[in-house]
């Protein structure tokens, strides 16, 4: 995790890569891997147990409350539902 700004930066361990907002800064946008830089698509904020990104103002979300694996994951306007509500795992899982 890098902290830009009070901002996160989340780094997949696997890729080195941050997740960020999609090449889409609207609601419904795709969240993605790509190279980590300033730019505030990869920023986030942690405000309670919801991530918000910078670029959009939009919180991560699982779209419909999925619960399959493999869904991809989307931004969405911050509602408080379940489905945007994260922890942190620090266990090194």
């Amino acid at each position: 995790m890098n902290n830009i700004d009070g901002h996160l930066q989340f780094v997949l361990k696997h890729s080195g890569l941050c997740l960020a907002q999609g090449n889409t800064i609207s609601t419904g946008g795709p969240v993605v891997q790509v190279a980590c830089n300033a730019g505030d698509a990869t920023q986030w904020m942690l405000d309670g147990s919801v991530l918000r990104n910078r670029a959009s103002g939009a919180c991560l979300d699982v779209p419909n409350s999925a619960m399959t694996q493999g869904t991809e994951l989307i931004t969405w306007s911050c509602n408080s539902g379940n489905n945007q509500n994260w922890t942190l795992d620090t266990a090194g899982n």
